[in-house]
């Protein structure tokens, strides 16, 4: 079977092209299939961007996709520097595109499985995590982002309670010592984490 977030050269690819309004702009977004989402914007990473905190330094959006979150964050905080980082290399295509298209400039988009290629720290990492791929890969992203966080940096993660929202919470709660739920909306959870100076 495969997944989004695999690499399949097999797969007949169609592109798709969809607008996606946010605050002050309205965004151009292509997709193709084997991409997540790829017929419009998945309501819980709009539900993300909506919670998560503005004009952040330094962002890490870890499993960007076609470059929604990493977009319009970038977008809407000119003077911010997102990094998007992506396993599936046609993804990662996308959102370099979709960033011409939206005169996005302050994004840089790269290859990494999980957290393996990123050497930098952030002082906010967003993840919509990829359900599908199990709790044994975005539990490791959730244990490494703390390392890519800079003192007092936010994590933030989006989702649905029947996937595991609460047994997320959980994990959270034993890798930060500060973890709160900000959002809750038609079933999808927003859990914000905090690093502070003595988390290790």
């Amino acid at each position: 079977m495969n997944h989004y977030f695999t690499n399949n050269d097999n797969l007949k690819k169609t592109k798709n092209t969809f607008l996606v309004e946010f605050k002050k702009y309205t965004y151009t977004f292509s997709t193709l299939t084997g991409v997540f989402s790829k017929s419009k914007a998945d309501e819980g990473s709009l539900l993300l961007l909506e919670s998560v905190p503005s004009n952040k330094k330094v962002v890490i959006d870890m499993g960007a996709g076609y470059g929604l979150i990493s977009i319009v964050y970038a977008k809407e905080n000119p003077n911010s520097l997102v990094y998007a980082y992506e396993i599936n290399l046609d993804a990662l295509s996308l959102v370099k595109e979709s960033s011409i298209k939206n005169q996005v400039n302050n994004i840089i988009a790269s290859y990494s499985d999980g957290f393996n290629s990123v050497d930098i720290t952030a002082d906010l990492i967003i993840i919509n995590p990829p359900i599908k791929a199990g709790k044994k890969v975005y539990y490791k992203m959730f244990e490494d982002s703390i390392k890519h966080l800079r003192d007092d940096g936010i994590f933030m993660i989006v989702m649905k309670k029947n996937h595991g929202a609460l047994s997320a919470l959980d994990k959270l709660k034993s890798l930060y010592d500060v973890v709160d739920i900000v959002r809750k909306k038609r079933g999808f959870y927003v859990i914000k984490a905090q690093k502070s100076k003595f988390t290790s």
